[in-house]
């Protein structure tokens, strides 16, 4: 993979990081600076670098130009770029502590220790109550 630095800018419009800065994870296609940076640059399913107006780091994200969701969040840490063995290190790490938190009595188990359909229960009613932690 390249390095991070070298993966394609997406341009976002002024004010219009307020959405990505509040945790959203989709780009529309009318956010985007197309003047600084035009959709058609880009093949679905490139990787790119989401910024706002004022060059601040949004997150990683892949592309899609011809979609109204033009662009879907990956991560959100400059320090992890999508594809880099650190971002899946980190991403499983945060997965276990979430689970060692939520679910103690399963944490040294391979298993979650209860009925399967139990524990997919409890891991989606989670999902709905409580914001994942932010990388």
């Amino acid at each position: 993979m390249s390095h991070p630095t070298e993966l394609p800018i997406l341009r976002l419009k002024r004010d219009e990081d307020r959405r990505l800065s509040a945790g959203h994870l989709w780009v529309f296609s009318n956010e985007v600076n197309t003047t600084e940076t035009p959709l058609t640059a880009f093949k679905a399913g490139d990787l790119c670098q989401v910024r706002s107006q004022r060059d601040k780091f949004m997150g990683y994200a892949y592309v899609n130009p011809s979609a109204l969701i033009c662009a879907r969040i990956l991560g959100r840490d400059e320090r992890h770029p999508p594809g880099d063995k650190s971002l899946l290190v980190h991403r499983l790490q945060v997965a276990l502590s979430l689970r060692a938190r939520v679910l103690p009595q399963c944490q040294n188990s391979p298993s979650l220790g209860g009925p399967p359909y139990l524990c997919h229960f409890l891991m989606r009613w989670i999902r709905i109550r409580r914001p994942m932690p932010r990388s």
